[in-house]
């Protein structure tokens, strides 16, 4: 993915991989990727989890069987009416007491839906945005969604070389629960490296690591504006997905709200002098500070 940053020629190659594994991976779920990509569109959802890190990078040697579609706040009903008319059948819906993500705080509900094959999970978010809940996943492995105007991934670098930072924000004492040990697992085994911290991969590779202010460094404040993303926007001349007027800025959704986050965790070894920053997610407005970096 990281590959298409090198020339203009390399950048449409990318494109056109990405865009041909989207539709591909869609296809997988007996969807239109056109049709698809309009229900993300008119109800502000993306697709996160498996799936979406599935698109970044399928040389993984797995296939997701389960898609997880993000909705905003009071949009769920609507998106599964419109996956039933396309004729995925719900079979479970939980809340979130039942602890359906071990980090479900700003998840309100999750419905199951099926085709008989593979099964769709509708995440209604807590807030009016669909993002709120993907900078609290487990590790930055899954820190990704596509929406209907692009791809988008937190830690590119990190992401592309099979490594990820283990996020804080749902860790009580440093100490992780069952299921998310169970989560851990499931990226060790798909060819993952998990550390707390960048450094030790800095200092491998003879880099010096610059705590709170590498994209990389888990104290690092961030944003989905910031230079440390990677935002792979469809664009028609390029792909065969269809292009949407955006209505809204980009990588907010509804209520105009972007998130800000930091991983948070122990102090970076060698650098212990430096007060570590607690792990936390927070919604800002699209107007705000953060907003000023869109590039």
């Amino acid at each position: 993915m990281l590959y298409g940053g090198t020339s203009s020629v390399n950048y449409k190659l990318m494109h056109e991989a990405t865009c041909c594994r989207l539709v591909r991976s869609v296809q997988l779920f007996g969807l239109d990727p056109n049709n698809f990509a309009q229900i993300l569109h008119t109800h502000r959802a993306v697709v996160s989890g498996s799936f979406a890190l599935f698109v970044f990078d399928r040389s993984g040697g797995w296939t997701p069987e389960d898609m997880d579609v993000y909705v905003p706040r009071g949009r769920m009903g609507r998106v599964i009416n419109l996956l039933r008319a396309l004729g995925y059948i719900p079979i479970r819906a939980v809340s979130k007491a039942n602890s359906y993500h071990p980090y479900d705080q700003p998840i309100r509900r999750v419905t199951t839906l099926t085709n008989g094959v593979r099964s769709i999970d509708v995440v209604e978010s807590s807030t009016r945005s669909s993002l709120s809940p993907i900078f609290q996943f487990h590790t930055t492995a899954v820190m990704n969604y596509i929406s209907s105007n692009g791809f988008f991934c937190a830690y590119p670098t990190l992401t592309s070389q099979r490594r990820a930072l283990i996020n804080h924000v749902r860790l009580n004492d440093n100490s992780p629960t069952d299921k998310l040990v169970t989560c851990y697992s499931k990226y060790i085994r798909r060819g993952f490296e998990l550390r707390t911290s960048s450094i030790v991969w800095d200092e491998r590779e003879g880099r010096k690591h610059r705590c709170q202010h590498s994209f990389d460094c888990p104290h690092r404040i961030r944003t989905p504006f910031d230079p440390g993303n990677l935002f792979v926007r469809w664009r028609p001349s390029v792909s065969r997905l269809q292009s949407f007027e955006i209505d809204y800025p980009q990588r907010c959704f509804d209520g105009r709200q972007a998130p800000s986050w930091c991983l948070g965790g122990p102090s970076c070894v060698g650098d212990e002098d430096r007060e570590p920053l607690r792990a936390f997610v927070s919604m800002k407005a699209a107007g705000s500070p953060f907003a000023e970096e869109v590039t």
